[in-house]
């Protein structure tokens, strides 16, 4: 009793072919091709979420960069990623079905495992500082190290001009304590 029950399905719905039937009409049609119609009759609402558009992959991005970044401060070391390997990055992501699920694990093999093992080959001599990974024409990775290794290392984040155009991605409560925070900090 008195219980919500929400699920999930990466069921596909093909296109709409009769023109008098409603979306909702259509999409319960088409899950009762996957599931038992008794069953399909018992959901009281499906949500048909779209695909990911570039700005919030790019925002996702922003957000794995600013985790591997954080989890990197303690040992003084930060990486941004160059404009090829995201351009390949996003571009991956964007071709799978799978949005930022793909994204997550693109990132993994492209950028944090390449990471560890730069600290795993560091670790003879000492790997502080910022650096910038990126890949040539022949998809080859490339690190490079920024002029000043005794710089200060801002806060980790991700080409901020790129974030905050999207604000407006973020849930409004998120946004309402980010205001509140800047707030407090001024």
């Amino acid at each position: 009793r008195n219980t919500i029950i929400i699920l999930t399905s990466n069921l596909p719905i093909g296109p709409k072919e009769d023109p008098t039937l409603n979306n909702d009409e259509h999409v319960r049609q088409e899950l009762a091709h996957n599931l038992r119609p008794e069953f399909v009759g018992r959901i009281d609402e499906v949500i048909q979420f779209t695909p990911l558009g570039r700005k919030h992959l790019e925002y996702l991005l922003g957000r794995l960069l600013n985790e591997l970044n954080n989890r990197l401060a303690p040992k003084q070391f930060r990486v941004s990623v160059g404009e090829t390997l995201t351009h390949a990055l996003l571009q991956k992501a964007a071709t799978t079905k799978f949005g930022g699920r793909a994204l997550r694990r693109f990132f993994q093999a492209m950028i944090t495992d390449r990471v560890s093992d730069r600290l795993l080959i560091g670790m003879e001599h000492e790997v502080k500082g910022a650096w910038k990974i990126d890949i040539d024409t022949n998809k080859r990775y490339i690190w490079e190290q920024d002029s000043s290794l005794d710089k200060y290392l801002p806060e980790a984040s991700w080409n901020q001009s790129r974030i905050l155009p999207y604000k407006d991605l973020r849930p409004p409560s998120l946004i309402d304590l980010s205001s509140k925070a800047a707030n407090i900090r001024n």
